[in-house]
């Protein structure tokens, strides 16, 4: 173990040696490495990078609202990257140059150039996005990064005027419908009244009434939100077909075994939840626990939605998958509201057999009273309904705020001129090491005693020393006595 000890130490000081004498090769190495990199970052046209943060606000829809209206932004984990790929689109840069005046071809080399000098990345941990924009001229850098922010935002904005307009739309064509129909509903009641010369049904004929209109009113309003959703949905498939071949079918999510299950659990849970809330108050043990039942089943429905249109899809641009996620949510909406409507519809024919006991006037009355209630109700709800829909389309989108616009930059980031320099130094150091040992590997002259002895196996007689020539000893005398 000592002689492999010092066969180490002895190989160790050899490596010095060959370093050492040859030294001055790794600091010409070294010196032109560092030279070239200082020459060439000088040469280097200076690089500048403007930045420009802006955050995504994870807003909820308002009441009457539907998550179509936040824009673009899906709901979802998803939404944040979703918005990152936008932003990196080539359409939201075309945007970006046509703000600043340029028009490009989308196949040209500048455009792939002014493309390539944006880069957009997440903050870690936040709903940030970051914008960079690198570029020769520091205010062109500027320019491009708060170009692409106010076409973002712009985009936002348009997308949520056209949908909010179309749910107004959609929203005042119900309107005048259900007004006509409430219309008919009071004369109805009026002609049947003068006619019949009935004016209020008896006690009983109320409680069945008021409890008949509030089945009939929670019905409407689940009609009402579902054909709001079936119509969103239908606009969802045509934008969705706009961007790819491929379109997503109800027939396919409603024909699924496991979705068909959900169905039928949600249609007993809400039968459950209203039998409950008519006996309990809304804090009770019981009536919370079917509310919570609803929701798992809700979640575990979205998740099998969810599958089932990603099985059938292929790989698509982030729009495509923004619009995926919308369906997603609605159908989900879409199927929890028919099981409400077919739970409901079975109370309503429960309680609609109690009206039997009752006389043939009294019970034609009730109906009347009650179709002409809930007439006036969803007329109402629609109304404030198409209000906000209405306001909804004046006000500006809020789903991304900014929170630092672009400055112009004071200093370039490229080239990094001492960074530079030090890799070209540590490059230097690591080849001309390198090339010394590689010297010293093909170099076979004998240059110590023991080098002369493992070469011949023959022990060393006598040493040569190294004598001075006359001028080095003169100078070395005189130095000594100086």
């Amino acid at each position: 173990m000592p002689e492999v000890y010092e066969e180490e130490v002895i190989d160790l000081r050899e490596y010095l040696r060959a370093i050492y004498r040859r030294k001055w090769i790794i600091l010409a190495i070294c010196l032109a490495a560092v030279i070239s990199a200082a020459v060439a970052s000088e040469m280097m046209t200076p690089i500048y990078e403007a930045t420009t943060v802006i955050m995504a606000q994870n807003k909820s829809s308002g009441a009457g609202q539907l998550s179509f209206l936040e824009g673009f932004g899906p709901v979802g984990a998803n939404k944040n990257q979703n918005l990152v790929e936008i932003l990196k689109s080539r359409s939201l840069a075309m945007r970006a140059a046509e703000k600043l005046g340029r028009s490009y071809s989308p196949h040209s080399g500048e455009f792939t150039a002014f493309r390539n000098s944006i880069s957009v990345q997440l903050v870690t941990g936040t709903d940030a996005i970051r914008i960079k924009v690198e570029s020769p001229d520091p205010v062109e850098a500027r320019d491009i990064a708060n170009a692409v922010v106010d076409a973002f935002i712009d985009y936002n904005q348009e997308l949520n005027t056209v949908e909010a307009r179309n749910a107004r739309e959609f929203i005042e064509s119900q309107l005048l419908a259900v007004e006509a129909d409430l219309y008919k509903a009071e004369e109805e009641l009026q002609r049947y009244r003068e006619t019949e010369k009935v004016i209020a049904p008896s006690e009983e004929g109320r409680a069945i009434l008021n409890r008949l209109t509030e089945l009939e009113k929670a019905k409407a309003e689940a009609a009402v939100s579902l054909s709001q959703i079936n119509h969103q949905l239908e606009e969802l498939h045509n934008r969705l077909a706009a961007e790819t071949p491929t379109t997503i079918t109800s027939t396919t999510i409603s024909s699924n075994p496991l979705v068909s299950h959900y169905r039928l659990r949600l249609a007993d849970l809400e039968t459950q939840l209203s039998l409950a809330e008519q006996q309990y108050s809304a804090d009770h043990p019981k009536v919370i626990l079917l509310q919570a039942e609803i929701e798992q089943v809700h979640a575990q429905m979205a998740e099998e939605v969810e599958r089932i249109i990603s099985t059938e899809t292929m790989a698509v641009n982030p729009n495509y998958q923004a619009l995926l996620q919308q369906v997603v949510t609605l159908e989900v909406e879409a199927i929890a509201l028919e099981a409400r409507q077919k739970a409901l519809e079975g109370q309503i024919a429960q309680v609609d057999l109690s009206l039997s006991s009752l006389p043939e006037k009294e019970v034609r009355l009730t109906r009347l009273v009650r179709n002409q209630s809930v007439m006036e109700q969803l007329y109402l709800l629609l109304k404030n309904k198409y209000e906000e829909y209405r306001i909804t389309e004046s006000v500006k989108a809020a789903g991304v705020s900014i929170v630092d616009r672009a400055v112009t930059p004071q200093n370039p980031v490229k080239p990094r001129k001492k960074l530079n320099v030090a890799i070209a130094g540590f490059l230097g150091i690591f080849i001309s090491v390198g090339l010394v040992f590689l010297l010293e590997f093909f170099d076979t002259t004998l240059k110590t005693a023991e080098d002369v002895e493992r070469c011949l196996g023959l022990p060393i007689l006598g040493r040569i020393p190294k004598v001075e020539d006359e001028k080095k000893m003169k100078y070395r005398r005189h130095k000594q006595t100086a």
